[in-house]
């Protein structure tokens, strides 16, 4: 008797450090996916030297100075319909809030920040560093000069404003996004292996150091920097390579072409806060940031791969789709996206923009 109850007690201490087994696996497969962005740059800085086209010295400094054709990426076929959307007299809604003549990109001209867009700019990470002494850095490396016309009557220039929607997958909108004469991409989104969706062709694609990925060839890398450590990390990764982390894990160097990095201005920055986002955020996200960099960049522009799930979260088009789950990403996120969402939806019935909604 003794020893069936030995026996027992042996089956249910197996079943239980059986499930206690499970559940740590689970778990850690749950940590390892969710981290697993953070696990690749750490693999990276850790094993992977500079790239290949990694350069130095002289012949960098004289690629900063090179310009291409500011509008090189838009062809000369002009439509005579073109809905320019920074026209006044439309929309009142859109008019009150629209300041055209805020540059996208900092550069040499308007390094000087006025004192309201300092402050807000360098309380985001409470830094307190000279601002003059990183951009003299960053301009030895990069354009110093504004490498975007202003927009042209005669021309129209279409552009394609990608995020990174679930609402993406299966919805065969990669031809439609590649016609277009300007497509702006953000963040991390991968565009290989997904084209039939998303398109391949690649014009501008605004990252944070933490979401930086290699840019298409010929393409504007535009930096959206949160702060004065953001600016620091680029001199970094154009050069020694230094820094690898700023509040995660970030890329000891970058493959780009130096002549085109941009750096998104603090000033459209804290233009979308007051005049578009308000109290509802902190400070915009780097989606909308995309949408409002289009605004001054372009004249007509269609918006595709933004939207939340069914159950109100943002989810990503290369990733599976995690149904319920989802939600809990709603949960942490710092954005509001409801409350953006009604942005993008009052700036479609206003006209000044066009949704692709996609497939759900």
């Amino acid at each position: 008797m003794a020893g069936c109850k030995s026996s027992m007690m042996r089956r249910l201490w197996r079943k239980y450090l059986q499930i206690v087994a499970l559940i740590v696996l689970t778990i850690l497969s749950l940590v390892t996916y969710m981290n697993r962005r953070k696990l690749e740059i750490i693999y990276t800085n850790t094993f992977r030297g500079r790239p290949n086209s990694y350069c130095e010295g002289e012949n960098c400094h004289s690629l900063a100075r090179y310009f291409q054709s500011p509008n090189s990426d838009v062809d000369k076929s002009c439509n005579k319909t073109c809905k320019r959307l920074w026209q006044p007299g439309s929309s009142a809604w859109f008019d009150s809030r629209f300041n055209n003549s805020i540059s996208p990109v900092w550069s040499r001209r308007n390094e000087e920040l006025s004192k309201d867009v300092k402050k807000w700019w360098l309380s985001i990470r409470n830094q307190g560093e000279n601002i003059s002494d990183v951009l003299d850095k960053v301009f030895k490396l990069i354009p110093e000069k504004q490498p975007l016309n202003h927009r042209q009557d005669e021309c129209c220039i279409r552009c394609a404003v990608v995020g990174n929607s679930g609402n993406l997958r299966n919805s065969k909108y990669g031809k439609l996004i590649d016609s277009h004469h300007r497509v702006i991409r953000v963040n991390y989104a991968p565009t290989e292996g997904y084209e039939d969706d998303v398109g391949s062709k690649e014009t501008h694609r605004l990252a944070y150091p933490v979401s930086f990925t290699n840019v298409k060839k010929g393409a504007h890398f535009v930096m959206v920097p949160f702060g004065i450590n953001d600016i620091n990390w680029l001199v970094s990764a154009l050069t020694d390579g230094k820094i690898t982390w700023t509040y995660a894990p970030v890329y000891r160097y970058i493959d780009v072409d130096k002549s085109k990095v941009l750096l998104l201005n603090p000033a459209l920055m804290y233009y979308a806060k007051q005049n578009w986002i308000g109290d509802k955020e902190n400070w915009p996200s780097t989606g909308f940031m995309m949408l409002l960099f289009s605004f001054h960049i372009c004249d007509e522009v269609n918006v595709f791969g933004f939207g939340a799930s069914s159950y109100g979260a943002w989810d990503h088009y290369w990733e599976p789709d995690a149904g319920p789950w989802n939600f809990i990403y709603q949960l942490v996120s710092p954005h509001k996206h409801s409350f953006e969402e009604n942005l993008l939806e009052r700036l479609s019935e206003e006209g000044k923009i066009k949704i692709y909604r996609g497939v759900r």
